[in-house]
């Protein structure tokens, strides 16, 4: 998610994609890797296969250092593509 301005209640649903019955839903966006570095197309991969993982597994199993993993998945959580959770995993949310 990322911030935005409230000018109503109708913001609110639709940042949150919430329909009224019989309303069509509005579409998520897809993950699109074409204009990705390496080191994000290895975590968003990654995130795909295994639904939701924790930090220290994601620097393994991608040999990105953890300093640089850091940065790249709060990168791409300011872009709501990845969702932090407690205990240090990280989710895709696209």
């Amino acid at each position: 998610m990322k911030a935005s301005i409230y000018t109503g209640p109708g913001d609110i649903a639709e940042a949150l994609f919430w329909t009224k019955p019989g309303e069509e839903k509005p579409k998520k966006p897809t993950l699109d890797l074409s204009n990705r570095d390496e080191e994000e197309i290895l975590i968003l991969k990654l995130l795909l296969e295994k639904g939701e993982s924790e930090i220290d597994q994601i620097s393994y199993q991608t040999e990105i250092p953890l300093g640089m993993l850091s940065s790249k998945l709060l990168s791409l959580e300011f872009e709501g593509i990845v969702k932090s959770l407690p205990g240090k995993k990280f989710k895709l949310m696209v």
